[in-house]
């Protein structure tokens, strides 16, 4: 195929899929943004329903101050190829494979970190949420298919792309012009969350323009060593693996070997990260700011919180990175996606 059809095929793929009746075929949008001068940031998670592929659900989490985070479930449909209407939830393809919109207006369940990663979401305090942000990619869409082969991905489609976030967000304190580094994944195909047993993820931005991705995801037959380095000022990414990460949580550790808040790993403020590109070595040391947590149950579903008693259920934690490479610091996000039996439960 040519670059020319592949960057056709890969705009065509960032729309809003055909439903197949593919067993545990679904579509999974995941979007996550960070004001770097308030260190505020949302991250949502946006998903055909199991039981009925012509809905969609989204969990959003807003990061706040004073170890806060604000939560809000909605579901909705479909309205066109490129604009999904979930209650006060909007996600619209503006320019394809270049510039989302994602705006939200509606009320949010505020909660301390700690209950999120103590247990399953109950509720909290309800207060008024809004953003309305625009997610520009700055560098290429990345494409995990084509980067590590058919047997290490099990979705069709894959796509991620780092960029900039800009607009307002209003939760806690007035209105705050946002502003700040921003990722976004688009997936469709088969999924069953069974098939990972943990992960390693960051995504950052420097204020350079240089852009980072590193990724190790333990599946039960298999491994995935994934990065690459691209800057803003160029349309190529150059490819890469990891050689210096944080370990991976996965069916093998011990029970309770990992704490259940990434922020009360001894090493939350000094993690080492080092990716191999083109025989050079980049190094980084990252701080995490804050976290949050889901559950994701087999094959496809997830709900804010730590469900312990869910048997075969994994959590997935994303946390605010501060990272620096060199005389540069930047920001950017850490996924760790764990079993429940290799988690031991926060301190009070």
């Amino acid at each position: 195929m040519s670059i020319r059809a592949r960057v056709l095929a890969a705009r065509i793929e960032e729309r809003f899929q055909p439903l197949s009746s593919e067993p545990l075929w679904t579509e999974y949008l995941y979007f996550f943004a960070m004001d770097e001068a308030s260190q505020r940031a949302v991250s949502l998670h946006v998903g055909r329903c199991v039981d009925d592929l012509d809905r969609w659900r989204a969990s959003v989490v807003a990061y706040l101050p004073d170890d806060e985070i604000a939560i809000a479930m909605v579901e909705g449909r479909q309205t066109s190829d490129r604009r999904l209407e979930l209650a006060g939830l909007v996600v619209e393809i503006v320019e394809d494979a270049r510039l989302w919109r994602v705006a939200f207006t509606g009320t949010a369940d505020k909660v301390h970190r700690r209950d999120n990663m103590q247990g399953p979401h109950r509720g909290g305090t309800p207060v008024p949420l809004m953003f309305d942000l625009e997610w520009q990619g700055v560098i290429p869409l990345w494409d995990l298919r084509s980067s590590v082969g058919d047997a290490d991905s099990y979705s069709h489609m894959h796509h991620q792309q780092i960029g900039r976030a800009r607009g307002r967000f209003q939760c806690d304190a007035p209105t705050l012009a946002f502003s700040g580094m921003c990722v976004r994944d688009h997936s469709c195909g088969p999924r069953d969350y069974a098939l990972v047993e943990g992960d390693f993820w960051i995504s950052a931005l420097f204020p350079s323009g240089r852009a980072v991705m590193a990724q190790v995801v333990q599946l039960q037959n298999s491994v995935t060593n994934a990065a690459y380095v691209a800057s803003s000022r160029s349309d190529m990414l150059q490819l890469g693996h990891v050689t210096i990460h944080p370990a991976v949580p996965g069916a093998s550790a011990m029970p309770g070997s990992f704490p259940a808040d990434p922020m009360d790993d001894p090493r939350a403020g000094n993690m080492d990260v080092a990716i191999n590109v083109g025989g050079e070595e980049l190094r980084m040391t990252g701080e995490l700011l804050h976290s949050a947590a889901l559950t994701f149950y087999p094959p496809a579903t997830e709900e804010p919180g730590t469900d312990f008693s869910a048997v075969g259920a994994l959590q997935w934690t994303e946390s605010l990175l501060r990272i620096r490479c060199g005389d540069e610091i930047g920001f950017g996000v850490r996924e760790r996606i764990a079993p429940m039996a290799s988690l031991a439960r926060p301190r009070r």
